[in-house]
């Protein structure tokens, strides 16, 4: 039977009045219940990040063409980097907290390891960027389990914290008011696939808007996972 719960909750942060709203929908008890092994895969991250090093002071002159592009090329590098280290990071983050949480109606599971989990694709030949082109069929060939538990995060940034928080400080905006300056958004999810079927089977959405920070890969996890715990369909 599918069954949706939706909870919508707004509170005050330190860090800026943040409105979160969270959603789970339960979509196949029958088939969860199946499972006995389940991998987490890293997450797909889209990051548009604005970090402090990424600002570039110029002098009296204007930068040439090349060194636009080349500064360009730095930056989206680095982004790139930053993106693939904070999946890698949210998948460690996210193993280590799914094997406390006791979910309502939760059954037992094994948690395949991630080292395990990342030396089972890395000998596949799947690489991170090729990671989410493949189906759940095929990723339950490479990594011998009943379900795979994966995440999605986006996070905008169009200022980095010490900034964003300094000028609400120099505008005289109180950091409990929020205000036009508290830009970041943070958009998330989790979502259960059974490796029979491929067929999705629980998914959790999470979204943070308002704050003058971005969370870090622990503190994404654990917000995520606290609302999510009563309908979370696995314990260890």
């Amino acid at each position: 039977m599918t069954k949706l719960y939706i909870l919508l909750l707004s509170s005050l942060l330190l860090s800026g009045c943040s409105a979160r709203t969270y959603a789970t929908r339960d979509v196949n008890q029958p088939v969860l219940a199946t499972h006995r092994t389940v991998a987490i895969l890293p997450f797909e991250v889209e990051l548009d990040r604005l970090r402090t090093q990424d600002i570039v002071y110029h002098g009296t002159s204007d930068p040439t063409p090349e060194q636009r592009a080349q500064r360009q090329q730095q930056w989206t590098e680095g982004q790139r980097q930053a993106r693939e280290a904070l999946a890698y990071e949210l998948q460690r983050c996210l193993h280590n907290q799914v094997q406390t949480m006791r979910g309502q109606g939760s059954r037992p599971v094994t948690f395949q390891p991630v080292r395990e989990t990342n030396q089972r694709l890395r000998a596949a030949g799947i690489t991170y960027n090729t990671l989410f082109e493949h189906s759940i069929a095929e990723l339950q060939q490479v990594l011998g389990v009943d379900a795979v538990l994966s995440g999605a995060a986006m996070l905008y940034q169009p200022m980095p914290n010490g900034v964003a928080v300094a000028t609400h400080l120099l505008s005289n905006t109180p950091l409990l008011l929020g205000g036009p300056l508290t830009g970041n958004v943070t958009t998330a999810n989790l979502t259960v696939h059974d490796c029979r079927s491929g067929e999705l089977v629980w998914r959790f959405n999470y979204e943070r808007t308002g704050s003058t920070t971005i969370p870090t890969a622990e503190a994404l996890v654990k917000q995520l996972l606290r609302p999510a715990a009563k309908t979370f369909p696995y314990r260890p």
